[in-house]
């Protein structure tokens, strides 16, 4: 029992607060390295991945600008005036294309870069088409096919070139995720293990306590307990009376009256007897007016009996008041119906000569009718009376209604007198 072991309990607690402390530390370990993994996937994606996508997205942006400033030049046909702005605009591009030239393969960044001058080259061709005089139309119109044609090859390169930047950003999403996860089922690890060892350790002291408890209860059990406890020895003799016994016996049998006198001699002698067959039983005794039942354990180890005492008395007056009321009449007291079924399911009952007399009233119906319930149960109890004077103790039987006719059944071991 968890009592008899209080150096196992005080080791199990301390070794279990040890093994929290220890998996927190490694648990506190994994969180933090995994947290500094996520920091730098998280640094990774915001400082290189998302600019990379951002510039690939400026980049297509930028030329679609410089394109529009080409159809700008040929709708405006002042060559002076949009010089400036594709200036500009081509800076920009350059420098974008600067910026993405590391992301690209070698084949892609030749070809992106071949691409872009051939735009440059077409958009001058344009400018100085523009700035002649008469201007060739047809060659301006093809001019601006050509730029848009060359732009729009630039476009599955940085489409590639986006879907690499994408799949980078997304894996390290990926990891950072699969990190959180990670730490997120670590700390519900944890917390379970910490629950459960909280809730272990909390088992064992409520054991502790419960047991503690007990055996503070066993010990005061016998003198609290509110009905008569003894211990015998070997001999059946009384050592020990609780509270209870000793008030019982002054109550019941006088203030001089020995302890003893719960357990006489022939009750001793019947507990020895049957210690024999069986380590326990149980021994009903009248003493005075009262009635006892004895309830006895014999514990060989300690070579001595228990003797758990109680009185009876109202519980057998009770039931025979209930068979009273089940095999009796309650007006007659004479055994009714129940009774007469009973007795004749006896294996002796046709032992001896026996009768069946059915006896009948004439006209009973109409007392309770002229002269009320009252009056004709007493005319029942007379006649029941004037039958035990004429027929004596052996005379038995059951009472039947039969609509408004009163019927008697009687079975007698002799006939009736007179």
């Amino acid at each position: 029992m968890i009592v008899a072991r209080p150096w196992f309990l005080r080791g199990a607690l301390v070794a279990g607060v040890g093994l929290v402390l220890l998996l927190g530390v490694v648990a506190s370990l994994l969180v933090y390295q995994a947290t500094e993994r996520v920091a730098h996937s998280s640094d990774v994606l915001t400082q290189t991945r998302l600019p990379e996508l951002r510039s690939i997205a400026m980049f297509r942006a930028d030329l679609l600008e410089h394109e529009r400033l080409a159809y700008e030049l040929y709708a405006v046909i002042d060559a002076e005036r949009m010089r400036e702005p594709i200036r500009r605009q081509r800076l920009a591009v350059e420098a974008r294309l600067e910026r993405i030239g590391p992301l690209l393969a070698a084949a892609d960044g030749e070809r992106l870069r071949d691409r872009w001058g051939a735009i440059v080259t077409e958009v001058d061709r344009l400018s100085a088409n523009i700035a002649r005089d008469p201007t060739d139309w047809d060659e301006a119109r093809a001019q601006l096919r050509r730029i848009s044609e060359q732009r729009r090859a630039v476009d599955p390169v940085l489409d590639r070139l986006a879907d690499t930047a994408e799949a980078q950003a997304g894996l390290a999403e990926e990891r950072n995720r699969a990190e959180l996860t990670w730490m997120s089922s670590l700390v519900t690890a944890y917390s379970a293990l910490i629950l459960l060892v909280a809730g272990v350790t909390a088992w064992m002291l409520r054991g502790l306590l419960a047991a503690n408890a007990r055996n503070h209860a066993l010990a005061q059990f016998p003198e609290r307990n509110p009905m008569p406890v003894l211990t015998l020895d070997a001999s059946a003799r009384v050592q020990y009376a609780n509270r209870s016994a000793r008030h019982w016996v002054t109550e019941h049998l006088g203030e001089d009256a020995p302890v003893g006198a719960l357990v006489p001699g022939a009750v001793a002698h019947t507990i020895l007897q049957e210690t024999r067959a069986r380590p326990e039983g149980r021994i009903e005794q009248a003493l005075g007016d009262a009635l006892l039942a004895l309830h006895w354990y014999w514990f060989a180890d300690r070579n001595r009996y228990h003797v758990y005492i109680r009185d009876i008395t109202a519980e057998r007056n009770a039931q025979r008041r209930l068979e009273r009321m089940a095999f009796e009449d309650e007006v007659t007291g004479l055994p009714n119906r129940n009774a007469l079924l009973a007795r004749l399911g006896e294996a002796d009952v046709w032992a001896l000569p026996r009768c069946l007399a059915l006896l009948s009233i004439e006209r009973f119906y109409l007392l309770p009718i002229s002269q009320g319930i009252d009056a004709a149960d007493a005319i029942l109890a007379r006649f029941a009376q004037l039958l035990r004077e004429r027929a004596g103790e052996a005379f038995g039987g059951a009472w039947s209604w039969r609509g408004s006719r009163v019927r008697r059944l009687r079975c007698a071991g002799r006939p009736l007198r007179g």
